[in-house]
């Protein structure tokens, strides 16, 4: 099992999953109302603990991470600060970082990068920007308002769950990891919905130059899969498509996604 670690970032206590003994650094980032623990197929997958050194982190208010004071302080660029600075104290020589969801939002707002990336992989990906409508990039259906809702019943979070993915595994761990979340935490994420609060994420990791490997689910019923097709780089040259996957590819499909994560990572480390 991953080992726990807790980092002191801006006077708040940050919990970091460690697993592996490689000497290549991989750092996962989750997404909205999950946390580290959705990274566990990959964590304790042995041949990813035997090439590299993994890193999970708990966003604020998720999982075993302090929560912030006060709802302005869960903003995109607030978060995605806190971000940079955990993963600055891990010291780490060089690594790519795995984004699931709305970690990917955050992976975008980090500009400038952190120093030592040196690669991104974007899955399931809700990459906000100033090309494209909030409507063409996600397709949340009737019940999307639960991703924003500090409280929704539980008839209205179970439907969420269920009308997103088939997986009982994925089932359980989003529905505590959610009820665990800090509640406002979701009602920021409507503010920023309603009111257009990002950056450009698109043209923040353009400037990355780095690899960037986006990968969808064949099944993803959260976001539009293709609004990404011409993004421009895109490692390969093309969007991944992972079968027998929807939003939570790296749940879904392990084995799959852990090869992907292994194939990236060997070409980017070379």
């Amino acid at each position: 099992m991953p080992t726990p670690q807790t980092l002191v970032i801006e006077g708040k206590t940050i919990a970091v999953s460690v697993s592996g003994t490689g000497n290549k650094n991989i750092v996962f980032v989750h997404g909205a109302s999950q946390s580290g623990e959705t990274w566990l197929p990959q964590l304790n997958d042995p041949a990813l603990k035997q090439a590299y050194r993994m890193f999970a982190i708990d966003l604020p208010g998720h999982g075993s991470s302090q929560r912030l004071d006060h709802p302005n302080a869960y903003g995109l660029k607030e978060l995605a600060n806190i971000l940079m600075k955990t993963i600055e104290a891990l010291q780490l020589d060089q690594f790519i970082l795995v984004s699931l969801s709305f970690g990917t939002c955050l992976t975008g707002e980090m500009a400038p990068p952190p120093a030592n990336c040196l690669g991104i992989i974007l899955a399931s990906p809700c990459i906000l920007n100033h090309q494209l409508d909030l409507s063409e990039i996600m397709t949340l259906g009737p019940l999307g308002h639960v991703i924003a809702a500090e409280n929704p019943s539980d008839d209205d979070l179970r439907e969420y769950i269920r009308n997103s993915t088939t997986s009982e595994v994925v089932t359980r761990t989003f529905y505590h990891s959610y009820r665990n979340t800090d509640p406002a935490f979701r009602k920021s994420i409507g503010n920023i919905m309603m009111n257009g609060e990002w950056t450009d994420e698109l043209m923040n990791i353009k400037k990355w130059a780095v690899p960037v490997c986006v990968v969808f689910g064949e099944e993803e019923k959260l976001v539009n899969p293709n609004y990404l097709d011409n993004f421009d780089p895109l490692w390969s040259g093309k969007v991944v498509r992972i079968e027998n996957a929807g939003h939570a590819i790296n749940e879904e499909n392990p084995d799959a996604f852990n090869r992907l994560i292994d194939n990236f990572a060997s070409e980017v480390f070379r």
